[in-house]
C-alpha cells in the first residue's frame, strides 16, 4: 500500500511526465531534420557534393542518439552502456571510420531517432488525456462554475457532482503516476537495448552476478 500511494513523493513519474512532453516536439525535429540530410545526400550523390553531406549526417546522427541516451539516463533513470568501447591509440582515422559504420549502435541509433516520431506522439498523445481527465476532475470543485467540465455522458455542473468529480480525481491520480512510471521504464529499456554497446557475454555476466545469492 505504502508502494502504491507513495508514487506521489517519488521523482520518477513527474520526470516521465516531463520527458514524455519533450519526446514529441523532439521525434518532430528528428524525422524532418535526418529525412531531409539524407534524402539531399543521396540526392546530390551524382555531383559528389552529396557525400559529404552523407558523412556530416553520419555524424550528425551519432550525437544526437547521444543526446537521447543523456535523456533517457536522467529522466527515466534507464542504466545504459556507453555507446561505443574505447579503441587504440594507434588506430587508423580510416579504421575508426570503418569501425563506426560497422558498429551496430550506429544504425540502431539511427533507427532510435526515427522511432522517436511514432512514440513521441504516442507519449504525448497518452501524456495530455491522463493529465486533462484527473486535472479536470481535481479542479472541477473550483472551476465548475465558470466553465462546464464533462467526460462523455458525466457533465460536473454542480457543487456536490464537482466535489464527486474530485474525489474520483484522487482515486485516478496514483493508477496515472503508476502508468508514467511504466512508460519510463518501458522506453528505459528501450534507450538501453538501441543505445548501450554491450555485448552478448557482457550481459550474460550481469545476469550471473544478479542471480548470485
Amino acid at each position: 500500500m505504502r508502494n502504491f500511494f507513495g508514487i506521489f513523493i517519488r521523482p520518477q513519474p513527474w520526470l516521465n511526465i516531463l520527458y514524455n512532453l519533450i519526446s514529441f516536439p523532439l521525434g518532430i525535429f528528428y524525422f524532418i531534420f535526418l529525412l531531409t540530410w539524407l534524402l539531399l545526400g543521396f540526392g546530390l550523390l551524382v555531383v559528389w557534393i552529396g557525400l559529404p553531406i552523407l558523412l556530416a549526417a553520419i555524424f550528425i546522427w551519432w550525437y544526437l542518439a547521444a543526446f537521447e541516451r543523456i535523456l533517457a539516463i536522467a529522466f527515466c533513470r534507464a542504466k545504459i552502456a556507453p555507446m561505443k568501447r574505447d579503441m587504440p591509440a594507434e588506430t587508423s582515422l580510416w579504421g575508426k571510420f570503418r569501425n563506426h559504420m560497422g558498429h551496430s549502435v550506429t544504425w540502431k541509433g539511427l533507427a532510435f531517432l526515427f522511432m522517436k516520431f511514432p512514440i513521441g506522439i504516442f507519449q504525448f498523445t497518452i501524456t495530455l488525456i491522463l493529465i486533462s481527465i484527473v486535472g479536470g476532475l481535481l479542479s472541477a470543485p473550483f472551476t465548475f462554475m465558470y466553465w462546464n467540465f464533462n467526460i462523455g455522458p458525466f457533465e460536473f455542473i454542480s457543487f456536490p457532482l464537482a466535489l464527486l468529480g474530485f474525489l474520483i480525481g484522487v482515486g485516478l491520480l496514483f493508477p496515472m503516476l503508476h502508468v508514467f512510471a511504466f512508460m519510463g521504464t518501458v522506453l528505459g529499456q528501450l534507450a538501453a537495448a538501441m543505445l548501450g554497446d554491450q555485448e552478448p557475454e557482457t550481459l550474460q555476466n550481469e545476469f550471473s552476478e544478479s542471480t548470485k545469492p
